[in-house]
């Protein structure tokens, strides 16, 4: 049986809502859903990344492994660390697991990558799909998709195969 993640506290639900767009199309989890034989590697990915709040990224490249380090550092000197795994999804658009070291959960969101001769480019994208239709989408796959607070919830296969689903969805790029 997998353990559910607890409900977000007030205080966090407020942030989550404030977050309006950037959490579209992201997911709360406490399940690793993307199995590491389904992961792949993006030969142009590790490097550094600034963000338009301010944010600074680097990722690296785990020996022996198709997952990632990361490290985020805020504006305002705030860090986290964590792992991410990529499995293609439709196209040039790509599932993304990311696991805080200091949290229980994953967090799943889309992106769009393309390389070319400048490296590796990446876009946050997210389903147009309604709140209505996503919960229908992952009840169809045996998954539960609480929207008010983007926790998906069932076995990892069910919201793995969710996920996939989502092949079938729009998509357009997040505004962040």
């Amino acid at each position: 049986m997998i353990a559910a993640i607890p409900r977000p506290s007030i205080l966090r639900a407020a942030a989550l809502a404030l977050a309006g767009l950037l959490l579209a199309a992201c997911y709360e989890t406490s399940a690793e859903i993307i199995p590491p034989d389904q992961a792949i590697s993006l030969t142009d990915l590790p490097g550094s990344y600034s963000g338009s709040d301010g944010a600074e990224t680097e990722i690296a490249a785990i020996a022996f492994s198709n997952d990632y380090r990361f490290r985020r550092v805020t504006a305002d000197n705030e860090q986290t660390v964590g792992t991410i795994r990529i499995m293609p999804l439709t196209g040039d658009i790509y599932v993304v697991q990311m696991a805080d070291d200091d949290d229980s959960a994953y967090t799943i969101l889309f992106y769009r990558f393309s390389s070319d001769q400048n490296g590796t480019g990446f876009s946050r994208v997210t389903s147009a799909a309604t709140d209505e239709q996503l919960v229908a989408l992952a009840a169809s796959h045996g998954a539960t998709y609480d929207p008010d607070f983007a926790v998906l919830e069932g076995p990892a296969a069910t919201q793995l195969a969710f996920v996939l689903a989502h092949a079938e969805l729009p998509f357009t790029t997040a505004d962040e």
